[in-house]
């Protein structure tokens, strides 16, 4: 009898440790095909297989979780029928119940004939990714070293999915980016690729978007022996703000050689914005056009930030005007009206149009660099460098706001021009 129970003992060892060396080959076999899988659906393929494989249970499927909600959403399913299916589509999602089957899993193992349910959770570093359901035609009820290697199964499904998502994530960064990259030159491309040469005039730009590609930009339009200056920033940033940038410069260029009047122009450049823009899409102008040879600037500005003309006094001063002539944004009024300004210039005069950019550029501690700062360092420096090229007074401008600054980062777009009247 002690012999016969001495062998019983040993087959059981035996087919104990068989199994278990079965169990760790379709483990070891998992493990590597996760680490080959390549996209979510081929891991879960693959994952609910071979969980079925091991467990020796008749079905399994797994309700992935979608971004930060509580929504689960079938992804994959193994040997389920299409009743269970039809009843889960019927009642939705399953929700997030764990030790209890949902009722909604309950209904659809029954619908296909299942008469046992274990579900657990996909979890990955604490975070919930989704939840795992096997199904059984019998009772399942399993055992404390099913129930580990169970427990196995899901960390190493859960690390399969969570690096996934991460491969994805990072494809479609990749390709977001790419995407944006695009954007950038072709935005940088509308902006003009060299300063124009006018009679009586010297001329000069800086533009520093806050992102890849923002809303601000600039124009020169050469209309004969007159100079289009065309500065604008539209709300938002990003790429809905270029698409609508690029749009405004389009309307206002083709416009601007066939219709003379500037009041004329910004309203049908208006009236063409809000046909096509939604409600909380518009842009504030300035557009002028000077005549170097006659020495007159004729303007407009419709919401924008007013542009500062500088004449230097004969007692050394500066005097700032700002130019302000115009009426309302672009985009959101189709009634709006326009009037237009009219500037004698002089030899020496300059002409700063800049967007808020400048004015809103803020330091560490969220001080605005402010309007009246603005106007104090431009005339300041002009009255210490009287004969200042615009690409000196630019540069004199960035720098300073950007010693205002500091390491405080740029949170909206930068644009400014500036044009000196010399003696034709």
């Amino acid at each position: 009898r002690r012999v016969v129970q001495t062998v019983d003992e040993l087959f059981d060892q035996e087919v104990m440790l068989a199994q278990r060396s079965s169990e760790l080959s379709i483990l070891f076999r998992l493990s590597s095909l996760l680490v080959a899988a390549h996209d979510i659906e081929e891991i879960f393929r693959v994952a609910l297989r071979s969980a079925v494989d091991i467990l020796g249970v008749d079905g399994a499927m797994v309700h992935l979780r979608e971004g930060d909600t509580r929504e689960h959403v079938l992804r994959a399913s193994v040997e389920i029928p299409e009743a269970s299916l039809a009843e889960l589509r019927r009642t939705g999602d399953p929700g997030p119940a764990l030790d209890v089957p949902a009722e909604a899993i309950a209904r659809a193992a029954r619908a296909g004939g299942f008469d046992g349910v274990v579900s657990s959770s996909l979890e990955f570093r604490g975070r919930r990714l989704g939840v795992i359901h096997f199904f059984s035609r019998d009772e399942l009820l399993l055992v404390p070293s099913e129930q580990a290697l169970l427990q196995t199964i899901n960390e190493q499904i859960s690390a399969a999915v969570a690096s996934a998502k991460l491969i994805d994530a990072e494809r479609r960064s990749e390709a977001v980016q790419r995407q944006l990259t695009l954007a950038r030159d072709v935005q940088h491309r509308m902006l003009p690729r060299e300063i124009p040469e006018a009679p009586g005039l010297e001329v000069a730009a800086r533009y520093f978007p806050s992102f890849d590609i923002g809303g601000d930009f600039y124009d020169f339009i050469e209309l004969g022996q007159n100079l289009g200056i065309l500065v604008g920033d539209v709300a938002g940033k990003g790429v809905p703000a270029a698409l609508l940038m690029s749009s405004v410069r389009a309307t206002i260029r083709a416009l601007a050689t066939d219709v003379y009047h500037l009041d004329d122009l910004m309203a049908q450049a208006n009236g063409a914005m809000v046909r096509d823009t939604l409600p909380n899409e518009f842009a504030t102008v300035f557009y002028g056009v000077i005549d170097g040879e006659r020495k007159r600037l004729t303007y407009c500005s419709a919401g924008h930030d007013p542009t500062y003309l500088l004449r230097a006094g004969g007692d050394g001063t500066i005097a700032i005007r700002e130019l302000s002539e115009g009426g309302t944004v672009v985009g959101v009024d189709a009634d709006a009206t326009y009037d237009r300004g009219t500037v004698d210039l002089r030899d020496g005069d300059v002409i700063v149009a800049y967007t808020d950019g400048v004015i809103d550029a803020r330091a560490f501690d969220g001080t605005r660099f402010g309007r009246e700062r603005f106007k104090e360092r431009l005339t300041t420096f002009l009255r210490d460098t009287p004969d200042a090229t615009p690409d000196q007074i630019l540069d004199h401008v960035v720098w300073e706001v950007r010693r205002f600054v500091g390491v405080n980062p740029a949170a909206d777009d930068l644009t400014i021009v500036a044009v000196r009247v010399r003696a034709g």
